[in-house]
């Protein structure tokens, strides 16, 4: 298990670990000991997997770290990877609902 990803998908969700602690019902003492340990049970994990929003395979892989990290930022929560082209229409959805919006705004101004 590839135990820097809890790290970055923390950081990512803006969430402390104090924060994900208290959510999964363990001491920070207890996770940053499993953590050293390379020791987690797999209940634990669950909790995380279920809190964090990440399926259980995103914790495991075979790359090295470094990879990892990569990947992680190239890829959203539940692993999918992001392309420029998912971006560009993620955009042009937003674009367009907030061009709805504006417009509702405008016709219910008094003129």
């Amino acid at each position: 298990m590839d135990y820097s990803r809890i790290k970055i998908v923390l950081d990512r969700k803006k969430m402390s670990i104090r924060d994900l602690c208290y959510k999964i019902d363990i001491t920070e003492q207890g996770l940053h000991q499993m953590i050293r340990n390379k020791s987690m049970k797999i209940e634990v994990l669950e909790r995380i997997s279920k809190v964090l929003g990440c399926p259980m395979s995103f914790w495991f892989s075979e790359e090295n770290t470094v990879n990892n990290q990569q990947q992680a930022q190239d890829s959203d929560i539940s692993g999918k990877q992001i392309t420029p082209t998912i971006i560009h229409q993620k955009i042009d959805l937003l674009t367009k609902d907030l061009n709805e919006m504006l417009k509702d705004i405008l016709a219910k101004q008094p003129q």
